[in-house]
């Protein structure tokens, strides 16, 4: 059935609102909701056969609005707050279709807004006891979960960055894409979800002083919060920049369909969170990693548990400043979790917030130091070497198909500060590296030489 078939099938049940296939699905999942346990409690007949008085009234809305929040899925877990807002919208929109040539005063212009602000409400309330629920079971199940601190965080990321040697580029299984995946996840303070799902809208480079800001989207509330990213202080190996640009030299995943997705093929999968864990668990198996107490039972939260802590144990941060980097709080009994305050501070969109909570991650002692990125823009090139810098960044970098990234783009400058980052870790990367027998230290030294 195509699109224009199904606006055309005018029913009872306001199927004239059906624009597409998916939609069309979308209406059926909510009338099964209503004609099923609802309208049994509601003791209301089938949705196709109630009339506008049974429909076209506050209390019929705010019960069903309960009943959602009711519901679980077959495996009992509680459904996501945007699910749910999806099926009350749906609900609405069938209720104001059905009775469309009717035109109940419940609808008309005098009660329009009436009827929209308690919709609104009830939405709200759906958001709001979801979102809760949602981080209550969180809380209780990162109570077992393991934490993951800075050092065995450098030691990830140092043997993803071992497994870069040889291998190529064009899955998600690259360990370059995997290390990055930790870096990031570790600079935001253990958002897997966000790291994962994380575009190049909304990134930028401040043109003066250099640190990079990312925005990244919270899925359960559809929040985008701006978070800085700067240089780590102590190690190239979970170094946010230095992953960054090793990912963009040694081959991103690519989707002409998503081009501003940062892991189009990462993001794609059904549970991407998980990717993390994954990681974890493919590193648990090495010597080393086991040695330093990595367990298969280690996931994105076991990240944000580590930053949380190291966030609240550093003196020179406020609790605002932790809440503003890691979104959750840590109690006194050594657990990461979620108040109305951290849920308060996230919704401030101060990028500047997050700065000194991202300082201490990135291992600084004093938060209000000056960091600035590794800049070529501070040497005086001549005209030409300016070209040769161009023409190296092109055979370096695998350039993002988007306009930001071409010449005279807001993130083209990006692409010099990366290459500066490899460039001040490339001697230190030969002595761990012997040479250049990994791939990415050749692929520098190729580019540097092509661009003569």
């Amino acid at each position: 059935m195509n699109s224009k078939s199904i606006a055309k099938d005018r029913g009872k049940d306001g199927g004239n609102i059906y624009k597409s296939q998916k939609t069309n699905e979308g209406f059926e999942t909510v009338r099964k909701i209503f004609d099923s346990d609802f309208r049994t409690a509601a003791d209301l007949p089938p949705f196709a056969d109630c009339t506008v008085d049974q429909l076209c009234n506050f209390t019929v809305f705010e019960n069903f609005a309960k009943h959602l929040k009711t519901m679980k899925q077959k495996n009992g877990d509680s459904y996501a707050p945007k699910t749910l807002t999806q099926y009350f919208s749906g609900f609405k929109n069938m209720v104001q279709n059905k009775f469309k040539s009717e035109k109940p005063s419940f609808f008309n212009v005098e009660n329009r807004d009436d009827f929209h602000e308690h919709c609104t409400m009830l939405t709200n309330y759906l958001k709001r006891s979801a979102t809760l629920e949602a981080w209550a079971v969180g809380e209780n199940a990162a109570k077992s979960i393991p934490a993951c601190g800075r050092t065995l965080m450098n030691l990830c990321c140092k043997l993803l960055l071992q497994d870069c040697a040889k291998t190529g580029a064009g899955s998600i299984s690259m360990p370059h894409t995997k290390r990055w995946l930790m870096a990031g996840c570790w600079s935001g303070a253990g958002r897997a979800g966000e790291v994962v799902n994380s575009s190049y809208k909304g990134m930028h480079l401040d043109p003066d002083n250099g640190p990079l800001d990312t925005k990244w989207k919270e899925n359960k509330l559809s929040l985008e919060k701006p978070m800085t990213h700067v240089p780590d202080g102590h190690s190239y190996y979970m170094c946010f920049l230095h992953s960054f640009a090793s990912y963009l030299a040694l081959g991103p995943e690519e989707d002409p369909k998503a081009p501003y997705l940062i892991f189009p093929q990462t993001a794609t999968l059904k549970q991407p969170y998980k990717v993390i864990q994954s990681i974890f668990n493919a590193l648990s198996k090495r010597p080393e990693a086991t040695e330093m107490g990595l367990t298969d039972d280690f996931t994105g939260k076991s990240i944000r548990k580590g930053a949380s802590r190291m966030l609240s144990l550093c003196t020179q941060l406020t609790l605002a400043h932790c809440c503003a980097r890691s979104g959750h709080e840590f109690d006194s009994e050594g657990q990461s979790g979620i108040t109305f305050f951290t849920y308060a501070i996230n919704a401030i969109e101060d990028v500047a917030m997050t700065v000194p909570g991202g300082l201490c991650l990135a291992g600084y002692n004093n938060v209000s130091e000056k960091v600035f990125p590794p800049r070529l823009d501070h040497i005086a090139f001549t005209t030409e070497e300016h070209e040769m810098m161009e023409l190296a960044i092109a055979k370096l970098f695998h350039i993002p198909p988007i306009p930001e990234f071409k010449k005279g783009g807001i993130l083209r400058p990006l692409l010099k500060t990366l290459l500066a980052s490899l460039l001040q870790h490339l001697p230190q990367m030969e002595k761990d590296f012997n040479g250049s027998e990994h791939q990415l230290t050749r692929k520098i030294w190729n580019a540097m030489r092509g661009c003569k």
